[in-house]
Parts: structure tokens; sequence; C-alpha cells
């Protein structure tokens, strides 16, 4: 029989962080949080636990309303935490005032994170599989490392890579604004790009198209009205950077 851990977490009620635990610490695990409204923040540790914390926006709203006196009953925004196979699930159904939901993770943890309206995902120092979604906000991954999936419809998406997972294809695009991806110096890939309004900028001097269809406007820059492919270090992993009113910006990291 399957064990299910299932916590029900009142965000006004948080008075100090809460800990979580996966089934089996001695592999990476996978942390999944989905919310209406509200922004998330991950940060990878050493540790072997995941600890959340997090707080309903209109508590806090409420909370100075009332002088700076602390809130300790009343409706308010559930947070929903559970644990099963290795992945721990953390989620809200609720519209009402969002949630800002902060979390401390091993440094190999896997991630899928979503949220719609109200907050920016941000995720610092983790390696794994990494999956973002944010409907109306922006997406800032710093200092990340393994495959990433990262699509903003209304925000900008802002990447970091120390290290990429070869083999792994990865996507970064957004509806309305840039696409700044920073990639390892070494980066063996090939890298499909599309800025429909905007245009395409590079630093990596290796950096060959191998589909002459477009207009080069100066070192390093392309103006976009199609598909521009370009293979770096010779080619590898296929890697798609796309936006539609935004531009496209391919770093070489350091």
């Amino acid at each position: 029989m399957k064990i299910i851990a299932l916590i029900t977490l009142t965000t006004a009620a948080f008075a100090q962080p809460m800990t979580l635990a996966f089934s089996d610490p001695s592999r990476p695990g996978t942390v999944r949080v989905e919310l209406k409204q509200g922004s998330i923040h991950v940060t990878g540790t050493a540790g072997n636990s995941v600890i959340l914390d997090g707080k309903g926006r209109a508590t806090r709203q409420r909370e100075e309303a009332a002088g700076g006196m602390r809130r300790i009953g009343g409706g308010g925004a559930n947070l929903n935490a559970r644990e099963e196979g290795n992945v721990i699930r953390i989620d809200s159904d609720s519209w009402a005032g969002g949630q800002d939901v902060s979390l401390q993770v091993p440094f190999k943890t896997s991630l899928i994170l979503k949220t719609v309206n109200g907050g920016t995902v941000r995720v610092e120092n983790v390696e794994g599989e990494i999956e973002v979604q944010n409907v109306n906000g922006s997406i800032r991954l710093i200092d990340v490392s393994g495959a990433v999936v990262a699509n903003s419809s209304n925000g900008k998406v802002e990447v970091t890579l120390n290290k990429v997972t070869a083999g792994k294809p990865m996507a970064f695009t957004s509806l309305n604004g840039n696409v700044d991806v920073t990639f390892p110096a070494d980066l063996k890939a090939t890298l499909r790009m599309r800025a429909d309004n905007g245009d395409i900028f590079t630093d990596f001097e290796s950096l060959v198209k191998t589909e002459p269809n477009n207009s080069q406007n100066g070192k390093g820059r392309w103006k976009s009205e199609s598909t521009t492919v370009a293979q770096v270090g010779g080619g590898g992993t296929e890697i798609r950077l796309q936006t539609m009113n935004g531009r496209i910006y391919v770093r070489k990291g350091k």
C-alpha cells in the first residue's frame, strides 16, 4: 500500500517555514509547484529536504491594515503539499489574493513550476530538469545546470546556464518579452531561433548559420524574418529560442 503524505497549509497561518521530506533523499527528487496567482522563488541548498515558506498577499495586506497586528484566524488561501514517489507537489486552486512561495531545495532537484498571474518565477543554484511556465510574469533562472524549458506569455525570459545536459532538447520562449540566455562557453548545440518582431544578437564567435534565409545586419546580429538555424561548437543538442514581440540574446558565459 502506498503512503502519501498530505498536508494542507493555510498561508495565513505561516509562523515558521515548513520542512518537507522526500521519501528517498538518497536520490534526486522532483518539486512541482502550481499557483493561480503569486510568485515562486526556489534556491538550491546543501540540505536534503525541502523548506517551504509562503504567505498570502491578501493576508499581508490585512495585517498592514490592522496596524501590524498578527492574524491568527479567519478565512484564507491554502497551499496543499504532498509527497509520493520522491515527488513533492505544492499547489493552490485559489484565485483570491495570491501567494508568494519560497522554497529551499537540494542542489540536485528537478523542478516543474507554474503560475498564472501576479508573480515572477525565480530559480537559483539548482541542477536538474527544470520546466517553468509563467503566463503573466517574467522568468529568471540564475546559475542553473541541466536541461531547461522556460515559457512566458507576457514577460521576459532570462537564464544563466552553468552546464547543459548533452542530448536533452531545451526551449526558451516568450510571446511578449525578450529571451536572454547565457550558455557555457564550451556549448555544443544547434540553435533554432526566431524573433518575429525583433532582432537576434550573440557574442559567440564560433556561431555559424546553417540556413542563410535571413539578412545579417552587422557582426553578431540578425533580422529574423523566419527561423534562423545556427551551430555552436560544431552543433549538438537542439535548443529553441523564440519570441514574437521582443529580442533574442544568445550570450557566451565566462
